[in-house]
């Protein structure tokens, strides 16, 4: 099993769990992008997780996925219960289930992503975008210390093959980002 065939996987989870056709699909993304997606285009991506012609999605590809979804990119990459046992193929990686690793980090690629964020903050505060100054003030370390919890939790509940309990952590936790994000787009309200 490879990174590609788990996005292909949650592509199709995705669209099916909004009840799109592979049509609509092509189409929104037509729209959404101009690119040439039809209704082959999509239905080869999503076979591809069956492991038969394989399909090498960019990161572009997953980006827009993610748009089009409303879902993070990493969401993408998390393993469905039917691929979190099946052989990865990554030298010194054992099973679908240890992607998560690369997915969400450990402790110290926290404290890389954070420092990488509050540089490109520091750097260009005007250009840097919520995504870097959301790690700057008081309400954001306290969302950081949420975020760091609920991964390991959700780590921990998949890797016990607790799935469901997995996606109720990862639901409560885009659920308090977007707290967060409205709070802090509250405070940077000008007065009136």
């Amino acid at each position: 099993m490879t990174a590609n065939q788990v996005v292909a996987t949650n592509l199709r989870l995705a669209r099916e769990g909004i009840g799109w056709t592979q049509t609509q699909v092509a189409e929104f993304l037509n729209d959404m992008t101009g690119g040439n997606y039809t209704k082959a285009t999509i239905s080869a991506m999503e076979r591809s997780a069956e492991g038969g012609k394989r399909r090498l999605f960019d990161a572009q590809e997953i980006l827009e996925f993610a748009r089009l979804f409303a879902k993070p990119m990493v969401w993408f990459f998390i393993p469905t219960d039917n691929l979190a046992s099946r052989r990865l193929n990554v030298v010194g990686m054992e099973h679908g289930v240890d992607l998560l690793h690369f997915v969400f980090g450990d402790s110290e690629a926290e404290r890389v992503m954070r420092e990488r964020l509050v540089e490109l903050r520091n750097d260009d505060p005007d250009r840097a975008g919520e995504a870097a100054m959301r790690f700057s003030s008081q309400l954001d370390k306290e969302a950081w210390q949420l975020y760091s919890t609920r991964r390991a939790a959700a780590i921990g509940s998949l890797l016990s093959e607790e799935s469901e309990e997995l996606e109720r952590a990862l639901d409560d936790l885009q659920f308090e980002m977007a707290r967060v994000k409205s709070l802090l787009d509250e405070a940077r309200q000008p007065p009136s």
